[in-house]
């Protein structure tokens, strides 16, 4: 389900290990997939922000591929997933996982767009490293474009 800040007290999380997590997840692929699947394995209700694309422009200077509803609808529909939020600005994750009362936060790194990672007090930073051959939405792009770019060199033939 795809939720705000006032959703969070009637998801009646007590007693329920409750985690959460973040990411831009354009071109939702294979590793984003593997990495929710990991830190649902470690909580009952695993709460996922997805970045705004006001929030990658302001971090990344890029705009992601795929529109923010449409980023938030697909990570929403995973079964590893129970509820969603945009994300516009890094501090949203502490606030959710504060009125959530979270107690673990995921990553796969200790840093969000260059800043460290602190979470709230009383969540526990988890860091959930990549699989060996993660492959970045970055590099995933780098190779479609090159995939393109070596289709339309012409074929040659034995007649040329």
């Amino acid at each position: 389900m795809i939720i705000t800040r006032t959703d969070l007290p009637n998801l009646k999380l007590i007693g329920k290990v409750v985690g959460i997590t973040s990411g831009c997840f354009d071109l939702l692929h294979f590793y984003h997939l593997r990495y929710l699947e990991r830190c649902k394995a470690l909580c009952d209700f695993l709460i996922v922000g997805v970045d705004s694309d006001l929030l990658v422009w302001q971090n990344k200077q890029k705009t992601p591929i795929i529109p923010e509803h449409h980023r938030m609808a697909m990570v929403d529909a995973l079964k590893c997933v129970d509820a969603t939020f945009r994300m516009d600005v890094v501090s949203d994750i502490d606030d959710y996982a504060v009125i959530a009362n979270a107690d673990k936060m995921f990553k796969n790194l200790p840093k969000i767009y260059g800043s460290e990672v602190t979470p709230p007090e009383g969540v526990s930073l988890v860091l959930i490293p990549d699989i060996e051959e993660v492959c970045s939405t970055t590099e995933l792009i780098e190779r479609i474009r090159t995939a393109q770019s070596i289709m339309k060199e012409p074929v040659k033939t034995d007649k040329q």
